[in-house]
């Protein structure tokens, strides 16, 4: 999965940078919160999703995290229709899909798996 993927450096990417920023010694815990919570350059999702996010075509997702996500998808897609009433849903899903996401949604139990494993890799 593409998009997994490109997450997953740019998660990795966060992590190196608040070690290197913090100047101190962070647990695992403390470091994926932080990272968790740095703007990503998107929501690693795709154009499709989007727009089911925005048609609610997806059921309430399981995380707070993911609810999250959903609540700034559709506020952004809200406002843009608001300023262009004529736009379409999927319209607006392309231009939300390339759009810097305020921070990572994956839980905290999610993303120090994710950082134990890209760890592993990286040997």
């Amino acid at each position: 999965m593409e998009y997994r993927e490109d997450r997953d450096k740019e998660f990795l990417k966060a992590c190196k940078n608040i070690l290197k920023e913090s100047g101190e010694c962070l647990s695992v815990i403390e470091l994926v919160k932080k990272a968790i919570h740095t703007p990503a350059s998107s929501f690693f999702i795709s154009e499709r999703e989007i727009g089911k996010i925005i048609r609610e075509e997806r059921g309430n997702p399981r995380s707070d995290a993911k609810s999250e996500m959903h609540h700034v998808i559709k506020r952004r897609h809200n406002k843009m229709k608001e300023n262009f009433p004529n736009s379409k849903a999927e319209g607006i899903a392309k231009i939300i899909a390339y759009q810097e996401a305020p921070r990572f949604y994956i839980t905290e139990s999610t993303a120090r798996k994710l950082y134990y494993q890209l760890k592993k890799k990286r040997k």
